[in-house]
């Protein structure tokens, strides 16, 4: 990694620091492997959507946490990114079609989407 990595200026105790395109493509991040492999079809629809090189920057981060950490990242920002309905709603609708970037919305694809549906 270079040193410009979005996440070595960053405390791992303060992911509100992140940009809103940090934030979102580490969710995109979490639903992408939620049937616990990232498909090419999925990395490629995040890194279209946010970036190739922040894709590849927040996914080597992401695997550095473990699964309690990457939601503990997600419930701190929820009051930042997701305060509205509106908001909550335009990551959940990007999270589907994410999912269905690679043409399998698998059952647990499916799951994450109504776990984040109840957390956000």
């Amino acid at each position: 990694m270079n040193s410009s990595t979005p996440y070595q200026n960053k405390t791992m105790n303060n992911p509100l620091e992140w940009t809103s395109n940090e934030f979102f493509t580490f969710v995109l991040i979490h639903a992408a492997q939620a049937d616990l492999e990232i498909t090419d079809p999925e990395r490629k629809y995040i890194s279209n959507k946010h970036g190739e090189e922040l894709c590849r920057e927040m996914e080597a981060f992401y695997f550095e946490l473990g699964e309690y950490e990457r939601l503990e990242y997600i419930l701190k920002c929820r009051s930042k990114y997701f305060a509205t309905d509106l908001s909550k709603q335009e990551v959940l609708d990007e999270m589907k079609e994410m999912f269905h970037a690679d043409g399998d919305f698998s059952k647990l694809e499916k799951n994450l989407l109504l776990f984040f549906e109840k957390l956000l």
